[in-house]
């Protein structure tokens, strides 16, 4: 997850940093105003602590343990983090966990571990839950974790107390829908990268990675396969691959990424159905995602691509070093389909070609504009907005190309025109046919102005860090160049076998990984779907296809979770459009405490007095005729060097047996020998490590027994 946060300082008081991190520490708070308001992007699982009942001073606290589980099932990921973060200062402070989600993300769990109990979340009004919340923390000074949205998809967690010198474990879970690229390759990416933000290795890292596809998987990579130490990936079958990654001691410095194609992704409209357990006779939920391309998978569509970058005085330095650098290397990335320009702009602009015209991308032409990079890109003068993109537009854009420009800045504009209104006038005048906008801020705060201009404009904003390194900049650049899009999109189911489908209405300009419907099925679940859009040449076309939502099911709740996600963006839109009415509230806290999706009017709290969950069962046993697994011994087991716990095995046929010892959220930690094993008592060791060899935190595992006959399984209890 992506952290945002504003600091301010005050008073010493607590251990003081070490002199760089002081400087680095120093150089964020100059900018800050508020704790609250958080804009500053940050890597992953990063936590702010302060003294309760104050607002300064504000320190950062270590990350000493990462555990991550993702589950994908075609285009739709569910991520569960699992983080530990130590107080190595000599006051109680109540931490401040912000973060900003993938685009499109949505929270739908948190957890907090109190005394050795994973304690659940309750979802509630969030002026219920705010009100609970500071109770406990002034009277009573118990454990509470209270997570509230912020707006624009970013949320903070507030967690009472963090003591002197000790750790506190926090769990949070979001799910996402996954682009998927002209070359046919589905992408997953987990903000990973840590190295500016903190200098001690993390001591241990655990990250499973489950994927699975009703259809054949024929390609699977990640960003880490060059280290099979670190990134362990098996393919279970034609449809499942399973990843684990880590070790001790380790610091990362760019993201974890992982991608996948499955097989004719281009031939169907794929959905993905879930059935609520608890209600078998109602009708389904649904996810369907129309992408499309030529047939036969390959990045053959021709782009005109203008590259707009800030040659204003503050880019000087690090920042126009950092620009430089990933231009070059995107200019030498591009397909000979390719058309090219360059903008530097400052209080003026100049183009590149001078002229309106583009340049094929062959080694001579990239050559060139290398070279025209090397020599005019000074830093110096004003931020201009207006002028830049005045100029980005004015080109001879073919009528039959995916038409993009980026934009990359450091700042906001202080010269010509500088209100999105006023913007937008402009770019809609010069440009009427729609080139999709795509801002990439550098080493800034979260521009807003951007933000906006490029979702009218069909484009995504993203932010680059100090500490990304260039392979990861160049990495995110890339990749959204190879989305398609479209114009004026709008899908209609045909037959009937549905009803409340959102969303109803697209951005006049949306990348193809965004056209994602989703809603409710009946009958035998088969439809048809038909996309309309406008192509390149301001012709519309349309896509007709079958769907059969019987045809690929999954056990995700996040597939109900995502519809009531997508209901809940229309009512806020109303909301917006007409005005805030008691009903119209009471209907977005409905859904979202019924699907537990968090909402600017709802929060997820811990207390001490929830639930510990999973709640434990009496009988662990599953069905395997034949076979029975004993009591495990001793129970519970003590992590020692040489400690371990046995369990008996009475077999009555001869049998295949594979034992893996899971975690209660069914991340497997360790996958012992598989072996035959002859009629009669055997006896299961586990000696509390995983795959790596590391002893596993205390908690409740699971050691499971798959034999021809079925599985059987029991619950070990772990302590120090």
């Amino acid at each position: 997850m992506l952290l945002r946060t504003l600091m301010t300082i005050g008073s010493a008081g607590i251990t003081r940093l070490p002199a760089g991190e002081t400087m680095k520490f120093m150089k964020v708070v100059a900018i800050v105003a508020a704790l609250f308001a958080l804009t500053i992007e940050m890597s992953a699982g990063v936590l702010y602590a302060r003294r309760p009942g104050t607002e300064t001073p504000v320190y950062p606290l270590r990350i000493s343990h990462i555990r991550t589980n993702v589950t994908i099932n075609g285009q739709l990921a569910v991520t569960h983090v699992d983080e530990e973060f130590f107080n190595d200062n000599n006051l109680t402070l109540e931490g401040f966990y912000a973060f900003q989600l993938p685009d499109g993300a949505r929270v739908d769990g948190l957890w907090l571990w109190e005394n050795g109990q994973r304690k659940i979340f309750v979802c509630l009004k969030k002026e219920d839950a705010e009100r609970k919340y500071d109770s406990v923390v002034i009277g009573t000074r118990r454990d509470p974790a209270l997570l509230e949205a912020l707006g624009q998809n970013r949320f903070q967690l507030k967690v009472f107390p963090i003591a002197p010198h000790s750790s506190r474990r926090i769990e949070i879970q979001y799910f996402q829908t996954l682009a998927l690229t002209e070359d046919g390759f589905v992408h997953y990416r987990y903000p990973l990268n840590l190295a500016a933000y903190q200098t001690q290795p993390v001591e241990s890292t655990s990250m499973t990675f489950n994927v699975s596809s009703c259809k054949r998987i024929l390609g699977f990579k990640t960003s880490f396969d060059a280290n099979p130490l670190l990134n362990r990936v098996t393919k279970v079958d034609d449809n499942t691959y399973t990843v684990t990654f880590g070790l001790e001691n380790q610091l990362y410095g760019f993201d974890y990424e992982l991608s996948f194609a499955p097989e004719g992704i281009f031939d169907i409209f794929p959905t993905l159905s879930w059935k609520d357990p608890k209600q078998p006779a109602a009708d389904g939920y649904f996810m369907t995602w129309h992408g499309w391309d030529d047939g036969n998978g390959t990045p053959t569509v021709k782009r005109d691509l203008v590259f707009v970058l800030d040659a204003s005085g503050s880019m000087a330095g690090e920042r126009i070093a950092s620009v430089t650098g990933a231009a070059k290397q995107v200019l030498q990335k591009l397909r000979p389909s390719d058309h090219f320009r360059l903008v530097l702009f400052s209080t003026n602009a100049i183009s590149y070609p001078a002229d309106r015209s583009f340049l094929v991308a062959d080694p001579d032409t990239i050559a060139a504009a290398l070279d025209f990079i090397t020599k005019t890109y000074v830093a110096e003068g004003g931020t201009n907005y207006e002028q830049a993109f005045v100029a980005g537009l004015s080109a001879d854009f073919r009528a039959d190309s995916d038409r993009r420009l980026l934009f990359l800045t450091d700042g906001e504009p202080n010269i010509g025109k500088t209100t999105l209104a006023d913007l937008m006038t402009v770019i809609n005048a010069v440009d009427p046919s729609g080139v999709r906008i795509y801002p990439v801020l550098f080493y800034t705060n979260s521009i807003q102005l951007l933000y906006d201009i490029a979702q009218a404009r069909g484009g995504k904003a993203q932010n680059v860090e100090r500490g990304d390194s260039l392979q990861t900049v160049i990495s995110r650049l890339m990749f959204d160049l190879e989305i398609g899009g479209v114009s004026q999109a709008s899908v209609s189911y045909l037959d009937g076998r549905t009803y409340l489908v959102h969303p109803l209405t697209f951005p006049p300009m949306v990348s193809n990984d965004q056209i994602v419907t989703t809603g409710r099925w009946n009958g035998d679940g088969r439809d048809r779907a038909k996309v309309r859009f406008m192509k390149s040449d301001a012709t519309f076309d349309e896509v007709t296809r079958d769907v059969d939502f019987t045809s690929c099911t999954t056990t995700l709740k996040e597939v109900g979770a995502y519809w009531a996600s997508k209901r809940i963006d229309k009512l806020l839109a109303d909301i917006k459009q007409y005005g805030e009415t008691a009903e119209l509230k009471q209907n977005v806290i409905d859904l979202s405490i019924a699907f537990s999706v968090l909402t600017p009017y709802t929060a997820f709290l811990v207390l001490e007095t929830n639930p510990v969950d999973p709640t434990l069962r009496p009988d662990d046993l599953l069905a395997a005729a034949g076979y029975t697994l004993g009591a495990s011994y001793p129970q519970p087991l003590a992590l020692a060097k040489d400690g371990q716990v046995s369990l008996v095995l009475d077999a009555a046929h001869p049998s295949l047996v594979r034992i893996v010892i899971p975690d209660v959220l069914g991340r497997v930690l360790r996958v012992l020998p598989q072996q035959f094993l002859a009629a009669g008592r055997h006896v299961i060791s586990w000696d509390g490590r995983d795959d790596a060899g590391r002893l596993v935190a205390p908690g409740t595992y699971i050691v499971r027994v798959t034999t021809a006959a079925g599985s059987l399984q029991r619950r070990i209890v772990v302590t120090r």
